[in-house]
């Protein structure tokens, strides 16, 4: 399927595809981003006033839909965001493409000339540039759009409209249900209560490993191994060391845990959250510092761990609460915690999926 967006400069194409393009992204891997003035940079159709011509701008049109073609061919969803000035070739695409949905983000030119980020429209109008598309070159509105944004006022956010795509073009009816409500939003600024659910067996635990799956998407190669133990640590990292070499140290299965372990473990259990700083009693220094990734996938690290070597349910219960943290921040770990964490997430498959065989339960 090809959503195609459509506006002047300014408007807010590029921001919504963009939003629309992460959202689908998540549950559909084989998604792609075009931007025309991307495609531009690429093929080096920017560096000259003629580039910006109708003509040149055509040949970049035509450019751009040969690309989006060949994606199409390949069975790749494709959110594409043009200033697309040619109402023939909007025609052509919804012939050419395998599915088509057409977006017009409409926005005055007057209200983009009163908010002109970038000065385009500016020089334009003091003929220090030429060839502006809504100044010197002429914008027609798409005759037969999908769907209409209207975007003067910029006080919707991208990802609303992002939404309003996907329910209108039917995307939304492809994307998995999201039963599993436990690893999304701010899970760190407001931490998961997990009170009250009546959510539970095989269809929680399809839907908790479906969020799994959409992470693990999103993250590179996972580590082989947990890092090894940094000894010079201080301060919260410090103890989350001690806690990560107890967990090392444990024995047996069944035996008792460690005292880093246990305290690590009731923190959490308490507020869901590891605190930036902690005082000689083990209270949290500052309430307010608690956002440091690198903490939650130490932590998670421990847990998993912990578990491994005492079969320790509890241990469990605190280490898929850690891991929907970290789910649900995703996508703001760097590239060292991305691949820690992917390797967690397969942790906690196996040990979740040993569990569930035992009581006979299939996860889908």
């Amino acid at each position: 399927m090809v959503v195609w967006l459509i506006g002047l400069s300014g408007a807010g194409k590029t921001t919504i595809g963009r939003a629309l393009y992460n959202k689908w992204k998540v549950f559909d891997s084989s998604t792609v981003f075009v931007d025309g003035d991307e495609v531009r940079n690429i093929f080096s159709q920017d560096k000259t006033p003629s580039d910006y011509s109708l003509e040149g701008r055509r040949q970049n049109a035509e450019l751009i839909f040969n690309i989006c073609k060949w994606l199409d061919s390949q069975n790749l969803n494709v959110v594409c965001c043009l200033l697309s000035l040619f109402p023939e070739l909007q025609a052509r695409n919804r012939v050419g493409f395998s599915k088509y949905f057409e977006v017009f983000v409409q926005v005055p030119i007057h209200k983009l000339i009163g908010r002109d980020n970038k000065g385009l429209y500016g020089k334009a109008i003091k003929k220090e540039t030429k060839n502006v598309v809504g100044i010197d070159i002429e914008f027609p509105d798409p005759p037969n759009p999908d769907l209409v944004i209207d975007n003067k006022g910029f006080d919707t956010s991208p990802e609303i409209w992002a939404q309003e795509i996907a329910q209108t073009s039917g995307i939304i009816d492809l994307l998995p249900s999201e039963d599993y409500r436990y690893a999304r939003g701010d899970l760190m600024g407001r931490p998961n209560t997990y009170k009250y659910t009546q959510f539970h067996g095989a269809k929680f635990l399809g839907q908790w490993w479906n969020t799994r799956q959409r992470a693990l998407r999103m993250l590179p190669n996972p580590l082989h191994d947990a890092p090894s133990f940094d000894k010079e640590a201080k301060g919260t990292a410090g103890l989350l060391e001690k806690s990560f070499k107890e967990a090392l140290s444990i024995s047996s299965q069944k035996a008792s845990l460690p005292f880093y372990v246990e305290m690590l473990l009731k923190k959490f259990e308490v507020s869901n959250r590891i605190y930036d700083g902690y005082d000689e009693n083990l209270k949290p220094v500052d309430k307010k510092q608690f956002r440091t990734h690198a903490y939650y996938v130490r932590a998670a690290e421990s847990f998993e761990i912990a578990f491994y070597k005492s079969g320790d349910l509890r241990v469990l219960n605190v280490f898929l609460k850690c891991m929907d943290t970290l789910t649900a921040h995703v996508k703001e770990l760097d590239i060292s915690l991305s691949t820690r964490l992917a390797r967690l997430i397969l942790k906690e498959r196996d040990y979740v999926n040993q569990i569930a065989s035992k009581r006979k339960i299939k996860i889908s």
